[in-house]
C-alpha cells in the first residue's frame, strides 16, 4: 500500500480510505505527523491505538510498518480530531485553498503633542498600503496616554525638532502624478509642433 504523506499544515479536504472518514463539508489541517517509532519513543502501540479500534487487521499494520508509515493528525473547527495512517489517505488538499491572515501593521509616532492632526498622515498610509499591497486598508489611530505633562520650553524644544525632522509635506505618489501629468503637457506640445513643421512642409 502506498504512502500519500501531507505537508504540515495543510488545510483543505481530505479523502480516506475505509474505514477512514472524513466530513465532506469540512475544511482539516494536517497538524501533526508521526513515525511510528516516534509513537512507539511515547509509550504507545501503533497498533493498538490507530488500527485495531478501526477494525483493522495486524497483516496490513505490518504492511504499513514495512514502509515506514506515518500516522497523520486531521484537526479542524468543528470535528472531532482524526488519527490516520499516511498509506488510507486518497487525496489531500495542494493549490485548492490557499491560507489568508487578517494582518495588521502598526506604527509608533512616539511622544507627540495630544494635539498633533493625523488625518493626512492617515490618507496619506493608507494611498501608500493601496499603491504597494493593492487593498483597500482601515487606518486607526490608538493613543497610550502618559501621565507626565512638559514645561513649555520643553515641548517647544520637541516641537522645533520635530518640525524639522519633517522632509515630506506629499507623498511621492502625488509628486509622480504631477511630473506625468508635466511630462504628457510637454508630449502634447511636442506633437503639435511636429504636426505644424510637417503641416508647412518644413521638413
Amino acid at each position: 500500500m502506498a504512502k500519500l504523506t501531507p505537508p504540515l499544515g495543510t488545510r483543505g479536504r481530505y479523502t480516506l480510505k475505509t474505514p477512514f472518514t472524513t466530513d465532506a463539508a469540512t475544511l482539516y489541517t494536517c497538524a501533526a505527523l508521526r513515525s511510528f517509532r516516534d509513537i512507539q519513543e511515547r509509550g504507545y502501540n501503533p497498533f493498538n491505538e490507530f488500527y485495531e479500534p478501526m477494525g483493522i487487521e495486524i497483516d496490513a499494520y505490518e504492511d504499513d510498518v514495512a514502509i515506514d508509515a506515518n500516522i497523520i493528525t486531521l484537526t479542524s473547527d468543528t470535528q472531532p480530531v482524526i488519527y490516520v495512517p499516511d498509506t488510507y489517505i486518497l487525496s489531500y488538499p495542494n493549490q485548492d485553498y490557499v491560507l489568508y491572515n487578517q494582518m495588521v501593521l502598526s506604527i509608533s509616532l512616539g511622544l507627540v503633542p495630544a494635539y498633533l492632526e493625523t488625518a493626512f498622515l492617515e490618507s496619506q498610509i493608507s494611498a501608500l498600503v493601496s499603491d504597494i499591497v493593492g487593498a483597500s486598508p482601515e487606518v486607526t489611530k490608538h493613543l497610550a496616554p502618559t501621565y507626565e505633562s512638559l514645561t513649555p520650553s520643553e515641548h517647544e524644544v520637541l516641537e522645533v525638532a520635530r518640525q524639522q525632522a519633517i522632509n515630506m509635506r506629499t507623498t511621492d505618489r502625488v509628486e509622480v502624478l504631477d511630473l506625468q501629468a508635466k511630462n504628457d503637457a510637454l508630449n502634447s506640445k511636442i506633437a503639435n509642433l511636429e504636426a505644424f513643421i510637417i503641416d508647412k512642409g518644413l521638413i
